[in-house]
């Protein structure tokens, strides 16, 4: 399900992106994940890692959830609640902006699908390979827009 009014259209990087139709207010739900769970080990990219053996699959390649690209920087963070997996503003975003999220706050262990990434943002991580690879500074940043599984492993790491 989608809560915002949203368009796909080309983003930076000669690839399509998700950007904003209207003005979204901080804290606004965004979208629902929609798809079916598989194994982790028959992930793909565009996948939706939500525990450290799963991935949400999208039902289709045109799903708008598949345009969500990767920012250092970014304007949504993706929340669960009960068995639901959805994308929430962590700013206000405006219209025309385009709508991304930190990969590196789902995915554990994203080396087999590393990219060097091109956010231009001033705190761009310049490699983006999994939460596993950063260091404890850059995951304490993070912390508060994790998925549970992430959140349970950081805890554990502070053990």
């Amino acid at each position: 399900m989608i809560f915002a009014k949203l368009r796909v259209r080309n983003a930076a990087g000669n690839q399509k992106g998700v950007f904003a139709a209207e003005n979204i207010e901080n804290g606004k739900k965004i979208l629902d994940f929609p798809g079916k769970i598989v194994p982790e080990e028959k992930s793909n990219p565009l996948d939706l890692q939500i525990s450290k053996n799963t991935v949400i699959r999208a039902s289709s390649k045109n799903q708008i959830d598949n345009f969500l690209n990767h920012s250092c920087d970014p304007t949504a963070c993706v929340k669960k609640k009960g068995e639901i997996f959805y994308l929430i503003s962590i700013k206000n975003i405006k219209k025309g902006d385009e709508i991304t999220f930190d990969y590196d706050t789902t995915d554990y262990d994203n080396k087999e699908f590393e990219f060097a990434c091109s956010c231009k943002s001033l705190k761009c991580r310049k490699m983006i390979r999994g939460f596993k690879y950063l260091d404890a500074q850059q995951k304490k940043k993070l912390s508060r827009y994790l998925i549970p599984y992430l959140k349970r492993i950081l805890e554990n790491q502070k053990k």
